[in-house]
């Protein structure tokens, strides 16, 4: 889909020691090294410095660092029940010691004991926090890498699944209490993910989320995810009241543009996808003078509702409007077209690629009848 500018979330800073690693180009780091690297860290006998050294290896491996870090968290927690009642001050050399020893453990080593003291349970609890530190760096990671691609789309953030059931409470507690380095941007991408890991919240945490979306001094953006993912819930009522609004506001103004595109853009957030499509046709009929390439936009948009609902012979048609409307222009531009995720059911069909053909479109169908990767909402 394409964006618009009022359907944006602004771009974060990168703050986060880790995002480096996404726009850097690695060195070769010897897989072992990060691995190891990795236990080292969560163990207590590697810095934050150490990681750094190898977060572009272990970044760039994604699927095996998370499986290392779920296997790590387990590991760690099943410690935690045999030194979670001891007493006392930790002593700092038996801190170091009750480190090197939980290293051993963490490898597998059988000959290793952590005993019960205040250093052992010391060195678990740091061992906890930096868990979470790398999981934390691994959810940003997959943030950072989609937003590259400009992209947004249902499912995107599926993956995070992998680091563990409970994902969806790491996720909301995150945005909840965020640190430093997650920035409001990162927050609302981070709601927008826990639709795609998992199909309800408890009732618990669905008050949490509904305490962030009523929140008036909230983000505007963290708002706005928080009624999605009320809505991904079944709650509804929140929602309703901002899509009845724009609504009137629309009526008020005269079908107003910028209402109606924020409306499409609700109805598009929540999967709604048909109810899209006829705020879509509403402003491609009735929103008089709007210039070529913006009309473009939207029936652009509108196809890519149309497919995502399933109506594939009315989106070839509307894509065939829209690809019209943006002729000598650089709307709607071929690297769109090629991965926008929204029109994949589109591109798998002979008529996408005599469509391209007829609007002399520089798109080749492949040849192993494979497309290429898709990403999904471009254009951020």
């Amino acid at each position: 889909m394409f964006h618009t500018a009022d359907s944006r979330t602004s771009s974060p800073t990168n703050r986060l020691w880790l995002c480096g690693a996404l726009l850097a180009i690695a060195s070769p780091v010897a897989a072992q090294d990060w691995k190891d690297t990795l236990v080292s860290f969560v163990a207590g006998t590697a810095n934050q410095k150490a990681v750094q050294k190898h977060q572009a290896a272990w970044i760039q491996n994604w699927d095996a660092a998370a499986a290392i870090v779920v296997s790590l968290r387990t590991k760690v927690r099943a410690m935690l029940a045999g030194v979670k009642d001891a007493e006392g001050r930790p002593e700092k050399d038996a801190v170091q010691a009750a480190a090197e020893t939980l290293h051993k453990l963490l490898v597998g080593g059988a000959d290793a004991e952590l005993g019960k003291s205040a250093s052992a349970k010391d060195a678990v609890d740091r061992s906890l926090r930096r868990v979470a530190m790398l999981r934390l760096g691994l959810v940003r990671a997959a943030l950072i890498a989609g937003r590259r691609t400009g992209a947004r789309y249902a499912g995107q953030y599926a993956g995070l699944k992998k680091l563990g059931d409970d994902v969806p409470e790491f996720l909301l507690g995150t945005v909840e209490d965020p640190p430093q380095q997650v920035s409001d941007a990162d927050r609302g991408f981070m709601l927008g993910a826990i639709r795609d890991v998992t199909k309800k919240l408890t009732d618990k945490q669905i008050s949490r989320v509904e305490e962030l979306a009523k929140d008036e001094f909230e983000d505007e953006g963290v708002q706005k995810q928080a009624m999605y993912l009320l809505w991904h819930c079944g709650n509804k009522d929140l929602l309703k009241a901002v899509i009845a609004g724009l609504e009137a506001q629309a009526k008020k103004e005269g079908d107003a543009q910028s209402s109606l595109i924020r409306l499409a853009n609700v109805w598009w957030e929540i999967r709604e996808y048909r109810n899209a499509v006829g705020v879509y046709k509403r402003i491609t009929e009735g929103v008089v003078g709007m210039p070529d390439p913006q009309m473009g936009s939207m029936l652009y948009n509108m196809a890519c509702s149309q497919a995502l609902a399933g109506d594939i012979d009315e989106a070839f048609a509307t894509l065939d409007k829209s690809l019209t409307k943006v002729k000598g222009t650089s709307a709607i531009n071929d690297q769109l077209l090629r991965v926008d995720h929204d029109i994949n059911a589109l591109r798998k069909d002979p008529r996408f690629w005599e469509l391209m053909k007829k609007h002399e479109r520089d798109i080749k169908k492949p040849s192993d009848g494979k497309s290429e990767k898709t990403v999904g909402r471009v254009g951020e």
